[in-house]
């Protein structure tokens, strides 16, 4: 704690708690070089699978990136969060992605989402990288109304009872 600045020691005196200033919370809990390294190697095999694999409905899995911000962000019930949702994740990311093909859209936008969220970790701006999430998820959310619509609209094509 003395090497964060958030206590004073000195010999033969209690520790004495320092005031915090705006930039130690977010020192202390952003993530470490080898956290951001590893997001940037997770964006950068997703860019790969997407160029590589266009034509695979499930593409990329986004999941990793998640679980890797969460473990960086150092708040333990995030990353249990995260990991517990692992399955239904991947389940809504193959339908985003339905949803952005069927709207005539690639991965572009989710990737440069993700790599918003990421520059904004590393530049230790956590208002910044809450607001590229809640973009990044509003979009997600209009990729997965479009994946039903579209899913409704070949249902109602195909005779489909209600």
């Amino acid at each position: 704690m003395e090497t964060r600045g958030l206590i004073q020691v000195r010999q033969g005196k209690r520790p004495v708690v320092n005031g915090l200033d705006a930039t130690m919370p977010g020192d202390f809990f952003h993530a470490s070089e080898d956290g951001l390294r590893a997001m940037q190697e997770t964006i950068d095999t997703m860019t790969a699978k997407s160029k590589a694999r266009a034509d695979d409905p499930i593409g990329f899995n986004d999941a990793e990136f998640h679980q890797r911000l969460a473990a960086a962000s150092g708040n333990r019930l995030m990353r249990l969060l995260v990991e517990a949702l692992k399955d239904p994740l991947r389940a809504s990311r193959i339908a985003s992605r339905q949803g952005r093909f069927a709207c005539g859209l690639d991965d572009t936008g989710p990737i440069t989402a993700h790599q918003e969220i990421l520059d904004k970790v590393a530049a230790k701006d956590p208002e910044g990288a809450a607001r590229a999430m809640e973009l990044h998820l509003e979009e997600a959310l209009e990729d997965l109304l479009a994946a039903r619509r579209s899913s409704g609209a070949a249902g109602a094509e195909g005779g489909g009872t209600t």
